[in-house]
């Protein structure tokens, strides 16, 4: 067979394999946390005691995130929170009011969140929120311990001020579950 003959493969299948592997992950590997997520329940302190918790908090810490221009986020400790307000309270969150410690008490700058506005939580309603705290300028996830964050924040249920926290340990990343 002559070369003129013979067949022609493709290339873009293979560039595109290429490219796709040689693309940067969002976040940095090696950089699991638990609990996920740390659920806290939250109750105005003047409540009877059998009664509903109004609040619960879910939070994760999801990892630490490579810095992405076009999405306009810095290189942080990425933290996902789900208010879901299970009582009759109003219940208001200001995510100015986040703070992230790490063991030796070093704590971020303030987180870069989307939303970025006060969250009202009506009664059986759930809102999520994405928190970015970064790290400061010329430095890095390797010059931070991140063995143990503390995060923390308030609410407000009914006007009055519930500050709370959640507290998370550095582990093993687990491996993904094969079903086949």
């Amino acid at each position: 067979m002559s070369p003129r003959m013979l067949p022609r493969r493709p290339i873009l299948p293979l560039a595109s394999l290429l490219l796709a592997g040689c693309a940067q992950s969002q976040y940095v590997p090696g950089y699991a946390f638990y609990p996920e997520p740390a659920a806290v329940q939250v109750a105005h302190p003047t409540s009877p005691q059998n009664q509903q918790v109004p609040l619960t908090v879910l939070a994760t810490v999801v990892g630490v995130r490579n810095a992405d221009a076009n999405a306009h986020v810095p290189s942080s400790v990425a933290v996902h929170l789900r208010f879901e307000n299970n009582g009759p309270s109003r219940v208001l969150f200001d995510p100015r009011t986040l703070e992230l410690s790490n063991g030796q008490l070093r704590v971020f700058p303030p987180p870069q969140t989307d939303p970025a506005r006060v969250l009202m939580i009506a009664p059986g309603q759930r809102q999520e929120v994405t928190a970015y705290f970064p790290f400061p300028p010329g430095t890095a996830a390797r010059d931070w311990n991140l063995n143990r964050l503390r995060l923390r924040w308030r609410v407000d249920i009914n006007d009055y001020p519930v500050l709370e926290t959640a507290y998370f340990e550095r582990g093993q990343p687990r491996e993904e579950a094969s079903y086949y």
